[in-house]
């Protein structure tokens, strides 16, 4: 099979180097990669919109590259056969994302046929999260080691108030 057509799916909120590094190793996989912004209902309260984070992440790539940017409510797999997407793209940081991504890989593949493809996080990734993220730009400290620089600012601003 020919992968034509891959999606790397998250919250991102806000979108972090680890993001960003897994989105430029899978580029080789496919012609298109949406990076497809979701809504997570088990996350309450997201410190930017999902069309914020679209236009957040839509700033990290130049115009007519093959990644593209989506925003999309409800269920992967319905984007997945609208799309006609035929990989999904996962990451995993440690040994207890596993168990919660075979889950997900296996009932993506059930209701679509689609397989996911897991890439590891790089070393330096490993125990970056938008969640941790969220709690150090909460705190004031500086962001830039842990976020793409061309989102630093709006980012910290959000996440002090300021």
């Amino acid at each position: 099979m020919v992968i034509t057509k891959a999606i790397y799916p998250g919250t991102f909120d806000p979108p972090t180097l680890g993001h960003l590094d897994i989105i430029n190793r899978c580029l080789c996989f496919c012609d298109t990669l949406y990076v497809g912004v979701g809504m997570n209902l088990s996350k309450s309260s997201p410190v930017f919109s999902s069309q914020e984070r679209v236009v957040l992440l839509d700033r990290l790539f130049q115009r007519g590259c093959k990644i593209k940017v989506v925003a999309f409510p409800g269920l992967l797999v319905d984007f997945i056969k609208n799309h006609s997407v035929n990989l999904i793209i996962r990451s995993f940081r440690t040994s207890a994302d596993i168990d919660f991504e075979t889950a997900r890989a296996n009932l993506n593949r059930q209701m679509s046929g689609v397989e996911t493809l897991w890439i590891a996080s790089a070393p330096q990734y490993r125990d970056l999260s938008s969640t941790l993220i969220r709690e150090i730009g909460r705190g004031g400290r500086p962001l830039s080691d842990f976020i793409p620089q061309a989102i630093v600012k709006d980012v910290e601003e959000r996440l002090t108030g300021g």
